[in-house]
């Protein structure tokens, strides 16, 4: 949790401690790809190990 904290302050610091419309927006769309990405990959592998559960 320290890091992405520590990394948010990186990036802010490197625009001045300005946040511009499009990075924020990029900022989210990235976060909820990620977001979107992880609960796909959970999804598919409780997916598979039910499938092999079944199969015995």
């Amino acid at each position: 949790m320290d890091k992405r904290f520590e990394l948010l302050k990186w990036l802010l610091d490197a625009t001045g401690g300005k946040v511009n419309g499009k990075f924020l927006i990029t900022l989210v769309v990235v976060g909820l790809v990620v977001l979107a990405g992880f609960v796909a990959f959970r999804l598919i592998v409780v997916e598979m190990i039910l499938s092999l559960r079944d199969s015995h």
